[in-house]
This record gives structure tokens, C-alpha cells and sequence, in this order.
């Protein structure tokens, strides 16, 4: 059973962020900071969902809200759980959880096709694109999505 909730432990992301920084690019490693940094950034200014199974993560969401808009920074969900219902159920709870009115916005890689497959089924629309994102040869798209769309989606 997965279990869904709110973390500000930051060792605990720092460790989980260690493991998979490879499955980043860039990774965040090597981003302005690190993987310290930006965990501290992220715990003091944004929140942190987690879902575990038998205390190990199985996936976790990262965001930050602002001017009424819910930014999703970072997503991710381990490979044994990729098919399962993890990132749904980590995404009902944000939802459930959050007050906002606006509009929900997630920016990833244009290589990573799972995710952009993800959000089209959710009906989010691509929005903009960031050329030399992080990095000089990275590309990143921004999908945008009315948050009472979402919410309905998600039945909450």
C-alpha cells in the first residue's frame, strides 16, 4: 500500500535526490547549488508530496505556488512503480490539498515523452518553450492546465 503525505525532511530528499540525480538532465548535481541547495529552496519556499511503500519512496512531487498558480519543479516516480497508479495518487492529493484558482504549470524535458504523455491525457496544453534551459543544449516545454480541469480529473 502506498501511503501520500507532506515532508520537510530534508535529509531524507537530499538522500532520495542523491540516488536519482542521474535521471535528470542536468543532473541536479551539477545545477547552480546542488542537490543541498536546491532541496533547501525547495522545503523553505515550495512543498514536497511524497508517496511511500514499505517506507521506501516510490515517488515524489515538488512545487511551488505562485500568484495563485500551482508550478510542479520537480516529478518523479522509481521504475517498478512507473505503471502503477503512484503519480496519480500523488497528484489527487495535491490537489486535494492545495487552495489555488489558477493554473497549473509543469516544465520538462522535451526528451522525456513519458511525461508529456502523462500531461496530454490530463489535457494539459503546451504553453511555451525554453531553449539553452539549464544548460545550452536542453529544451524544455512548459504545459499549462486550468487547476478546476485538473481537479475535476482527479474527481476532487
Amino acid at each position: 500500500m502506498i501511503s501520500i503525505g507532506y515532508t520537510t525532511d530534508v535529509k531524507k530528499v537530499v538522500s532520495l535526490l542523491n540516488g536519482i540525480d542521474d535521471e535528470f538532465y542536468p543532473p541536479i548535481s551539477v545545477q547552480e547549488g546542488g542537490i543541498d541547495k536546491y532541496t533547501e529552496i525547495l522545503v523553505n519556499n515550495g512543498k514536497i508530496i511524497v508517496g511511500e511503500s514499505d517506507e521506501k519512496i516510490a515517488g515524489f512531487a515538488g512545487y511551488f505556488i505562485k500568484d495563485g498558480s500551482l508550478n510542479f519543479d520537480i516529478l518523479w516516480v522509481e521504475k517498478e512503480y512507473r505503471k502503477s497508479p503512484v503519480l496519480y495518487r500523488i497528484l489527487q492529493y495535491v490537489f486535494q490539498q492545495e487552495p489555488c484558482d489558477g493554473t497549473v504549470v509543469v516544465k520538462t524535458h522535451d526528451k522525456n515523452t513519458a511525461m508529456a504523455s502523462v500531461l496530454n491525457k490530463l489535457n494539459f496544453k503546451k504553453d511555451s518553450v525554453i531553449r539553452g534551459d539549464y544548460v545550452p543544449d536542453r529544451t524544455s516545454i512548459i504545459f499549462k492546465a486550468d487547476i478546476r480541469d485538473i481537479r475535476k480529473y482527479f474527481g476532487v
